[in-house]
């Protein structure tokens, strides 16, 4: 059996990267984009203003106290709709099999890919170019054997950084990982954790399948001790979208047209809104 290639590819934070890239004066400032004039939530908080404490759902009010150089955007939701779609259009020269975590935030299922001969981390370099080029943003992408291992590759990466997680280096990665960045766990489990006293994954090595059980419940104590090894086996959430094989292609001239700006206008969605 061929071995499955997931890339997970990450644009967060999706709106205000978005503001700070069509607005050269709020790059590398703290920024929160909210909807109705800074009243309310935060809805997305750019890296320098996440660094200062400023969270998605954070109230407003708060987010000001903790950063008080915070600039507030009034968020243009129609633009950063017009952005997920062309990056919809994107992935679909890539693949049809994608699970759309959140907006920004998308599995991709490349195993078919493996039938050119393209490496993993070559398709997520490809990807990644291919990004940048047609939206001036700047995702982060994990590639690996599974949805879990995928996701966990992008921690802490910068923004263009593709990380790629081959089955020898499964362990180090894992052990290397906080609780919270355990994320296929319930909130509820992880704050039992932190209240045992467990900050990494690595405080967890040793213990057994039983005790994992017994001290979570068999469900998530289960769970728990097959991520630990880096084993998931759950499927990408493709809602209406049959699984069908393509080959990929390192040149996506063939689907693109040139858009008015100069940049690679794209032509195909498989995905619909």
């Amino acid at each position: 059996m061929e071995e499955r290639i997931i890339i997970y590819v990450s644009l967060e934070p999706f709106y205000a990267s978005i503001e700070q890239r069509d607005r050269p004066d709020l790059r590398g400032l703290p920024i929160a984009v909210c909807f109705g004039g800074g009243i309310g939530t935060v809805a997305s908080a750019s890296r320098e203003a996440a660094a200062r404490g400023v969270y998605v759902d954070q109230p407003t009010e708060l987010a000001l106290r903790v950063c008080p150089n915070l600039h507030f955007v009034d968020g243009d939701y129609s633009n950063y709709q017009d952005v997920w779609l062309q990056l919809k259009h994107l992935f679909g020269l890539f693949t049809n099999e994608m699970e759309i975590e959140r907006k920004g935030c998308v599995f991709l299922d490349m195993t078919h890919a493996s039938e050119s001969g393209v490496a993993p981390v070559d398709m997520a370099t490809q990807l990644s170019k291919a990004i940048a080029e047609d939206t001036q943003l700047h995702p982060v992408i994990g590639v690996s054997h599974n949805r879990f291992l995928a996701k966990a590759a992008t921690f802490h990466l910068s923004p263009g950084g593709v990380k790629y997680v081959p089955s020898q280096c499964v362990e180090d990665v894992v052990r290397s990982l906080t609780i919270d960045q355990l994320w296929l766990l319930s909130d509820n489990t992880r704050s039992k954790l932190h209240s045992l006293g467990m900050a990494m994954a690595n405080d967890l090595k040793g213990y057994s399948k039983e005790e994992l059980e017994s001290m979570l419940g068999a469900a998530e104590g289960g769970k728990l001790h097959h991520l630990l090894k880096g084993d998931d086996d759950t499927p990408l959430r493709i809602p209406g979208i049959p699984s069908r094989s393509h080959t990929f292609a390192l040149s996506r001239q063939s689907h693109a047209k040139k858009g008015n700006n100069g940049g690679q206008q794209l032509t195909l969605d498989l995905f619909g809104d």
